[in-house]
């Protein structure tokens, strides 16, 4: 009776111990799931790279300098990268999603820093690894060449996030407008319509502008008609943005001939219409202001260089759509 006793007890003993282990297990194991990693960029950068840094490397150029404080590179649970930026006052921080060549561009930027990792850095570095961990300690530290990447994930995982870049990056705009002309040393007035389309800081656009004479009495009145096809680039200024484009176009122009009877009274002149068609090259400044709103105003400075009558103008345009994201 005893042994039997004694051989439940240790039976009991035995269980309890086995489930000790197993939920320590799964404890560490759950524990290990949720943690996040830090990236070692460079000796000289550390793991926080911060805004006087980044004025050198240009690391991030996402954010303005007066919204930037502070990034770092993380290693996420699931195995994904993203850069994690901390921005002034209580804007929060942001995610951006990695791809090995992403990374890769990042690490050469960093690399290019000439400036020693100061004092300052290094006292603040912890605390704003906390922050960037959301306040836990549920996180490891690790050098650059220790990262790796999603093995049986990479095409997938490149893919998402080329994906959300172009999510990020591609926009595209609606400009209508009016405004004035001149061409053949005559003034008028301009109209147009522009589709514009810009993938990070390049901009590719379409545009159909007419100047057109206004006198009375007079038929026809002379006009120019601009089609083109536009290649430029566009950057960030000080409360808007700036592009300078060019590409080529057909233009169609209609002038007055030679004079024709008219039964329209003494006031009027007829004459015969002149056609001209030829190829220019057209030459363009876009001024956008309001860049992340959906409703904007666009300045136009157009101009059009060709054998038979270059010409210019100024349109004053509503935008639709916007070009750049709201954060």
């Amino acid at each position: 009776m005893k042994n039997k006793n004694t051989s439940c007890y240790y039976s009991f003993i035995l269980h309890c111990a086995i489930s000790l282990v197993v939920l320590s297990n799964n404890a560490k194991a759950q524990s290990l799931s949720s943690e996040i990693s830090f990236i070692k960029l460079t000796d000289d950068i550390g793991y926080i790279i911060d805004a006087a840094e980044n004025d050198e490397c240009k690391c991030i150029s996402n954010y303005s300098k007066n919204e930037y404080n502070y990034a770092a590179l993380i290693q996420l649970p699931d195995s994904s990268i993203v850069l994690r930026i901390m921005l002034v006052d209580s804007l929060g921080s942001r995610d951006i999603a990695m791809g090995k060549a992403e990374v890769s561009k990042l690490h050469s930027r960093a690399s290019s820093i000439t400036v020693k990792i100061s004092e300052i850095d290094t006292l603040k570095e912890k605390a704003w690894i906390k922050t960037l961990a959301e306040n836990t300690d549920n996180y490891k530290l690790i050098a650059y060449y220790m990262l790796q990447f999603p093995s049986l994930l990479d095409e997938d995982y490149e893919t998402a996030s080329i994906e959300t870049a172009e999510i990020k990056n591609n926009f595209q705009y609606l400009n209508l407008g009016i405004g004035a002309g001149s061409f053949q040393g005559l003034g008028g007035i301009s109209i147009g319509a522009e589709y514009g389309i810009i993938n990070k800081n390049f901009l590719l656009s379409m545009h159909i502008f007419r100047i057109q004479e206004i006198q009375l009495f007079v038929s026809p009145n002379e006009n120019m008609n601009d089609f083109a096809l536009l290649f430029g680039r566009i950057n960030e200024q000080e409360g808007f943005h700036i592009s300078v484009s060019a590409g080529i176009s057909y233009i169609y122009g209609v002038f007055r001939g030679n004079s024709i009877p008219s039964s329209g009274g003494f006031l009027s002149s007829n004459h015969a219409e002149k056609i001209i068609e030829t190829i220019g090259l057209p030459l363009q400044i876009d001024l956008f202001v309001g860049a992340t709103h959906n409703l904007g105003l666009n300045i136009i400075i157009f101009g059009n260089i060709n054998q038979k009558c270059s010409f210019g103008g100024l349109l004053f345009c509503l935008q639709f759509g916007a070009i750049k994201e709201k954060k």
